[in-house]
This record gives structure tokens, C-alpha cells and sequence, in this order.
């Protein structure tokens, strides 16, 4: 070993400072690569600093400071050692044994409490989300459902409004319920309704329509449309108001005007067939079907329809030597074959159907007139 003035002298690696360190707290080398910060202490002697830092910022490797090789070592750390991967909503993250942070499941942000939900985990926020549920109030740190009544109150009608407010009790809208409905003896007596002061004001019993009650909170069903009454029908558990015209219908009870025809609630009694209450553009308006058809075939051998609600008769088809071959297909208005004043209906020059009085009496009817005439100009022209 050799000394000469200001040189760093090594003795087994360590490095003794011999003109570095002429002044204490100096900063010096102590010839350590693990070493930083190195000072000259109060014997001017480089005495170590800090340890250097060989931290990688990866959970999954072991850093060291290799003082032989001069470097920084990063060990991979074992399968299954704790670990973040960064995400707040995945968790527990283990190291994979390569050195890297695998995500476990998602974190389990369930609250337990049934007045929230759905409860979600926000990645953006780095928390989990219990939003409250409608018609929850948290009321004094506990779930409290819509219409619950504050036991604390001076009124059944300070309840959890969650319209209002979801973090205190509220005076409940006028029309509340605020108490239960009860049965008893065939009598139903709605529940108690808020008045608009914030008083539970009683309600008035009915008589069940059945006579009974299913339970302490309900009648028993209706059998019958007579157990209803007027302007109601049985529903099948209860009665219900009749239906207007037009509404669907399997018996005259349910609809307003007592009219069910067609399978709908008519405006009036529709109907030996030759009539719809059920029409595309009209349900509910009794309505004539067109003249010389059958929809429904209830005319039997007869032509058909005369397009005002009836039938028109077969047997009525001849007008003396008039008549013709009956044809059911073709209609007409009335006073439109040129022969007659009738409803016919013409094939070939023969009157088919007089709709408008006796069919083949229309020269009878023209002879009449014309002897009225007649004796009616002989009485003037004696009087003149």
C-alpha cells in the first residue's frame, strides 16, 4: 500500500478519502456504488450516506443494490405475492411470478343493505357506488321504505316521502294512505287518507258487493253481475264500472247502455242479423249492413239485406209480369230501375225486389192515386 498526497488510497474496496475530506461536512466519495450523499465527518474521515435506491415501481420484483457488480438487481418475486395492478376495482392483485401484477376479481362493492343498489364499483371515481333505490328514504343511517311513518312523530302522516326528501321525514301529500285498509263483518273500510294539514282523517266503510270478506284486508270475489251495482259488472274479483261503446264485451251487464252485441258494447240493441255493431271504421255505432247482402247469413232463402236493418223477402221478388230471375248480388236504390217506385233491383226489364211497400203492387197503387185525383177534380168542379 502506498500513500502520495491527494490521492484516494483503496484498501479492500473501501476508498479513505486523504486530501478529499479537509473540512467537515464536506461532500466526498467513499468509493461505495451503494452508497450516496457521502460526507467527511468531524474526523475528516467519507463516511456512507444514504443507501441508493434501486426501487423499479414494480410490486412483483425484490430490488437490490449489487455493491460487487456496481448495479441494481431486480428479482422476480414468487406466484401469489401481493401486488396493485393499478385498478381500484379489481382486488386482490397477486404477482404472477414473471413480474407482473395480475388483476384478481372485481372488488365486491355490496353494501348489504337493501335501500341501495344496483351496487357498482367506479373506476373513474375510485369508489364503489350504493346509489339509493326509488322509494327509499336513509333516514337517521338505516333504509327506510316509502310511506314508513316516523315513530318519533306527532302524526301517522309524517312518513319517508322520497319525492321530497330521501334523508328526513316529510308531511305526506294530501290523499295518503296512512294506515291500513281493514275487512271485518262484510264491511270494507278503506285506509285512512292525509288531509292537506297533515291530519290522518278515517275513511267510510262500504258494504263488499259479495257480502264477505276474503280477508281482514279484503271482500271476497264477486260471483255475479247482480251482486254489483248499477253501472258496474262483476270483474271476476270485484266490481268494476261498466264499459263504454266500442269496448270489447261478452255480455250486455258490462257495457254502459246494457247493448253487447258483436262482441262489442253498442249504442243501441243491434240486431237480427242484418245489422254490425262491430263495423271497421265505427266499433260500438250499430250499423246496417249494405242492401243485398248476408254477411251473417241470416236472411236464409230470402235475397238479402235491404241496407236499413232487415231482410228482404223472396216471395215479395215477382211484380206480376214484371218479375224476372231473383239475383241476390245486385242491389238498388230506391226508384232506380225506371219501372217502379220501389227498391228494386233490375235484371233484364223484370223488378228482383221492392223493398218500399208490397213488392207487385206498384199499378195498384198508381190506380189509386189516379182515382183520388179523379174524384177530387169532380168535387172542385162542382163547387166552382
Amino acid at each position: 500500500m502506498g500513500f502520495f498526497l491527494g490521492a484516494v488510497v483503496s484498501v479492500s474496496g473501501t476508498s479513505i478519502a486523504a486530501a478529499q475530506c479537509t473540512v467537515a461536512g464536506a461532500s466526498c466519495d467513499d468509493g461505495n456504488y451503494c452508497t450516496l450523499s457521502t460526507t467527511c465527518d468531524a474526523s475528516l474521515v467519507c463516511t456512507g450516506g444514504t443507501a441508493r435506491g434501486c426501487g423499479d415501481s414494480n410490486d412483483c420484483t425484490a430490488d437490490t443494490c449489487n455493491e460487487s457488480a456496481n448495479r441494481c438487481d431486480h428479482t422476480n418475486r414468487a406466484s401469489g405475492y401481493a401486488c396493485s395492478d393499478g385498478e381500484y376495482c379489481t382486488t386482490p392483485d397477486t404477482c404472477d411470478g414473471a413480474g407482473a401484477c395480475t388483476g384478481g376479481p372485481p372488488r365486491n362493492c355490496d353494501d348489504g343493505e337493501a335501500c341501495t343498489g344496483p351496487d357498482t364499483c367506479d373506476e373513474t371515481g375510485n369508489r364503489c357506488r350504493n346509489d339509493l333505490l326509488p322509494g327509499w328514504c336513509r333516514i337517521r343511517g338505516g333504509c327506510i321504505a316509502e310511506g314508513t311513518v316516523d315513530t318519533d312523530g306527532t302524526s301517522l302522516c309524517d312518513q319517508c316521502v322520497p319525492s321530497i326528501s330521501t334523508n328526513r321525514y316529510e308531511q305526506a301529500p294530501d290523499g295518503t294512505a296512512c294506515g291500513a285498509t281493514v275487512c271485518s263483518g262484510g264491511d270494507l273500510t278503506p285506509a285512512p287518507l292525509c288531509n292537506p294539514i297533515g291530519d290522518c282523517v278515517p275513511s267510510a266503510a262500504v258494504m263488499c258487493a259479495s257480502g264477505s270478506c276474503a280477508t281482514t284486508t279484503s271482500c271476497a270475489a264477486c260471483t255475479v253481475d247482480t251482486e254489483c251495482g248499477v253501472g258496474e259488472y262483476c270483474g271476476g274479483t270485484e266490481c268494476v264500472t261498466s264499459l263504454d261503446a266500442g269496448s270489447t264485451c261478452d255480455r250486455s251487464r258490462q257495457c254502459t247502455g246494457g247493448n253487447c252485441n258483436d262482441g262489442v258494447c253498442c249504442n243501441r240493441a243491434c240486431g237480427d242479423g242484418c245489422e254490425s255493431c262491430d263495423p271497421p271504421d265505427s266499433p260500438g255505432l250499430c250499423t246496417p249492413y249494405a242492401s243485398g247482402t248476408d254477411p251473417e247469413g241470416s236472411c236464409g232463402s230470402t235475397l238479402g239485406c235491404d241496407g236499413f236493418g232487415s231482410c228482404i223477402d223472396a216471395t215479395d221478388a215477382s211484380v206480376g209480369e214484371d218479375s224476372g230471375t231473383v239475383d241476390s248480388s245486385v242491389g238498388a236504390e230506391p226508384g232506380t230501375d225506371g219501372s217502379t217506385g220501389g227498391n228494386l233491383a233490375a235484371h233484364g226489364s223484370g223488378c228482383i225486389a221492392c223493398a218500399v211497400g208490397a213488392p207487385g203492387r206498384g199499378r195498384d197503387f198508381a190506380g189509386l192515386a189516379f182515382s183520388l185525383l179523379f174524384m177530387l177534380g169532380l168535387a172542385l168542379r162542382r163547387r166552382f
